[in-house]
């Protein structure tokens, strides 16, 4: 049984040692008999190892095209910088890729059909995903249909989306692009508001071109699902929105849904739809008290769905025989007894 393992590993060895000559041969240009030429730079090359590894060579070398004869192609589109990684890739089937060649390696794998090397390059874009740079990635994919690459970026950018709103690329998105982003019903964030910050950042980073855009894009929020004391103290008194009868009328639009319509329970104005992440609420019994262990307050939650306790943060203030409420997306704590006597504090629990 080991014959054919040493076989194959001195086939192996062999086609490794071949390739490795080869690709000296290249950059020594011995035996050379074709030059690529990148922005006046000229790269010597096999028109054999060229078109065995690319069906764009083989297309070029064996057709009736003129340059089939021509001893110099010149390669339009693509940078010097990275012909050294493309060309030993095509020589050895090895290239490092970085930040700075792998675009370029996707691109030259999708021009010349070198299907692998544009996996790769796609491989390595996937992995080096972030906030900063999700956006071109996306945009990079749709470009050279890497169909897995953009389904990723997408996702990256739909699961951090605060991050991403902070980023320098999404500051130069155009309006078209914004409003398809904000119009998403899987937008991950915490909060409703995090997206109109993300658009008041947008719109105030040239807000002398973008801010005829605003009341398109406002209405594209969901205002409804925000904090009625948000709209009013930060909404309200936004310039961008009291100047501007169509964001009045939104904004109006959205206290009315809080004063009439939510109590109704007919909240089916678009103005009022709720994120998928924002309405995936868990029905669950809050329990504070204490001191507890260590002389801190428990706080725990029961979740009927499970029948299962869990541990929450503790509150500051260990209590007990207090009053509790829950209020606008808080508990609130007020009075009650400590180890050093009653107290006459208040304090503001976020269980989220």
């Amino acid at each position: 049984m080991e014959t054919p393992r040493k076989k194959s590993s001195s086939a192996e060895s062999y086609q490794g040692d071949l390739y490795r000559r080869m690709d000296e041969f290249r950059r020594q240009g011995i035996l050379s008999d074709i030059i690529l030429v990148v922005d006046n730079e000229e790269f010597p090359a096999h028109k054999s190892v060229l078109a065995a590894s690319s069906e764009y060579f083989l297309s070029l070398f064996t057709s009736d095209m003129k340059e089939k004869q021509k001893l110099k192609v010149k390669l339009e589109g693509f940078k010097p910088l990275v012909m050294n990684d493309l060309l030993c890739y095509i020589y050895t089937g090895q290239a490092e890729i970085t930040d700075e060649n792998a675009k370029e390696l996707v691109f030259a794998g999708d021009y010349l059909l070198i299907e692998s090397l544009k996996k790769k390059g796609t491989f390595y874009l996937e992995d080096t995903l972030s906030p900063s740079n999700c956006l071109s990635v996306r945009a990079f994919s749709e470009k050279y249909v890497c169909d897995e690459l953009k389904r990723k970026s997408e996702s990256f950018i739909l699961d951090n989306f605060v991050a991403v709103s902070k980023s320098e690329e999404f500051l130069c998105l155009g309006s078209s692009e914004i409003e398809k982003l904000i119009s998403m019903d899987d937008l991950i964030v915490e909060t409703e508001e995090q997206v109109y910050e993300a658009v008041i950042s947008w719109v105030k980073h040239d807000i002398q071109k973008r801010k005829e855009d605003f009341a398109r894009l406002l209405s594209k929020l969901r205002l409804g699902s925000m904090s009625k004391y948000y709209l009013a103290e930060y909404v309200e008194n936004e310039e961008l929105v009291s100047g501007n009868l169509e964001c009045t009328k939104l904004l109006y639009k959205a206290m009315k849904s809080f004063a009439i319509f939510a109590t109704q329970g007919k909240l089916t104005a678009d103005i009022c739809k709720i994120r998928r992440c924002l309405d995936s609420n868990i029905k669950a019994i809050v329990t504070i008290w204490g001191p507890g262990d260590e002389l801190r307050s428990s706080t725990q939650c029961y979740v009927p769905s499970v029948n299962q306790w869990f541990n929450l943060a503790p509150m500051l203030i260990p209590r007990f025989s207090h009053g509790a409420v829950a209020c606008e997306g808080f508990i609130y704590t007020v009075g009650g007894v400590s180890l050093n006597g009653h107290l006459s504090s208040m304090e503001r629990y976020d269980y989220r």
